[in-house]
């Protein structure tokens, strides 16, 4: 599950029954009899492959794909569905595999792209800086004179009818577990691994001098029964969390990590969708790696724009080597450190030049899209700046990509961004210093 494993795949037998806490699960090969003499649950089996994959962002489609025999396969319709669960099974074979790499005859159809450092990173000395009355509360002390209590209600399913209602006192743990618990969250919150002896003093010193208005006995029942609750640990820990980050966060200095990296660099890897492989012959590449059916209409668009001379889907670089991956750091609305993958970029034709695109295909806009955006943008000054190269960035929605028919990029930059806007730009970048750059980046200005 960690992302620098290196490991790619863990062929395990006879372990889905218990004891297997692996989430990044695609795969469950069903062979048994799964008879009432053999005990196996086949929920319990299927279970183990439902897990929600750790590292991988909501709009990105997690599939588990189950093979076995058709007892198993009744067995899994016939409860699934039971529980409101679709599922949809198939005699044909998933496509096979595909091998995606650069060729040299499309060497034509390269594109360079700058690899750079990261542009944020934690100061850890500057957690003792911290002043912790300084902070603002969060809850009003009078919210908790009562002890917390599980409210249950019963009633028979099939005609909803109610049988009883109670109150369940709960038994909270000691106020140093759940201060721990707490302390754990804020860690992960604010990616800052490893610093638990420096969270957990914030944490009790918050929590009992600023976080209710007023000083609380943390070992009193009603306090500790409150701070059992889920929503009170994580309004904490997102709070915490986010104070800790704006101190400790730091700018470094723009600095290349490989300035002149090309896609043709890549290596080959395995690509395998339930989408087939989709051919295009302005990039470098012998497929083009696409997730969706929106990103695929995109590749067919700017193969067949007018004005696009060459183009490749990121994801390519992502998959083929991760030393070698094009990312962009920025400031998650937590206050940790995230890393943006953007999808393609394309080389357009200008009247000016070559200009280099970053583009984003969306589509539904998530939790920090925007931040991305304003991070893409930032790195598309610096490098223009840098290397005196034209680098843009566009987002590109999937409402506005299906509301025309657009035959160059330029008809799809102009809807989304305006003629006026898209002009302005293009005299800037021409003119902007090294300097004015880093000053329009300073001041918040686009």
């Amino acid at each position: 599950d960690e992302p620098r494993n290196k490991i790619k795949a863990v062929v395990s037998v006879m372990m889905l029954r218990e004891g297997w806490d692996v989430r990044n699960v695609t795969v469950v090969l069903g062979l048994r009899p799964f008879t009432a003499q053999a005990e196996i649950l086949p929920e319990q089996v299927i279970g183990r492959g439902l897990r929600l994959m750790a590292q991988v962002s909501p709009e990105k489609t997690q599939t588990l794909e189950v093979l076995g025999t058709r007892k198993l396969l009744d067995l899994l319709r016939n409860q699934l569905e039971s529980e409101g669960v679709g599922v949809v099974s198939t005699g044909e074979p998933p496509p096979n595999p595909v091998i995606i790499e650069p060729l040299k005859e499309r060497l034509p159809y390269d594109i360079a792209i700058p690899l750079t450092k990261p542009a944020w990173t934690h100061s850890f000395h500057n957690l003792s800086e911290l002043d912790v009355g300084a902070l603002e509360p969060l809850r009003d002390r009078e919210e908790l004179p009562e002890p917390h209590r599980i409210r249950l209600k019963m009633e028979f399913a099939s005609t909803e009818t109610e049988v009883h209602q109670a109150d369940i006192a709960v038994d909270a743990p000691s106020a140093r577990n759940l201060l721990a618990s707490i302390a754990n969250k804020v860690s992960a919150l604010a990616k800052l691994p490893n610093r638990f002896d420096e969270m957990y003093p914030v944490v009790r010193d918050y929590v009992q001098g600023v976080c209710f208005g007023k000083q609380i006995e943390l070992e009193e029942k009603s306090i500790r029964s409150h701070l059992m609750r889920l929503d009170m640990q994580e309004g904490i820990a997102k709070y915490l969390a986010l104070k800790i980050s704006e101190l400790t966060l730091e700018r470094r200095p723009f600095e290349f990590k490989k300035a002149n990296f090309h896609l043709s660099e890549t290596k080959p890897f395995i690509w395998r969708r339930n989408l087939p492989a989709l051919k295009a012959s302005k990039t470098v590449f012998n497929f083009v790696a696409t997730y969706n059916a929106y990103e695929r209409a995109f590749a067919e668009f700017l193969e067949q724009a007018e004005d696009v001379l060459r183009f490749a889907a990121l994801g390519t670089t992502e998959q083929g080597d991760s030393s070698a991956s094009f990312r962009v750091d920025y400031v998650k609305e937590s206050g940790a450190i995230g890393f943006y993958y953007p999808d393609w970029v394309a080389v357009q034709k200008t009247e000016s030049g070559e200009a280099n695109w970053i583009i984003e295909t969306k589509g539904r806009v998530w939790e920090n899209t925007e931040r991305k955006d304003i991070a893409m943008r930032e790195w598309c000054q610096q490098v223009t700046s840098e290397t005196r190269n034209s680098w843009r960035f566009i987002r590109v929605n999937q409402v506005d990509f299906a509301s025309g028919d657009f035959r160059t990029l330029k008809q799809l930059v102009v809807k989304i961004v305006g003629t006026a806007l898209f002009a302005e730009r293009d005299r800037r970048e021409a003119t902007m210093s090294r300097e004015e750059v880093r000053q329009a980046r300073d001041e918040g200005r686009p």
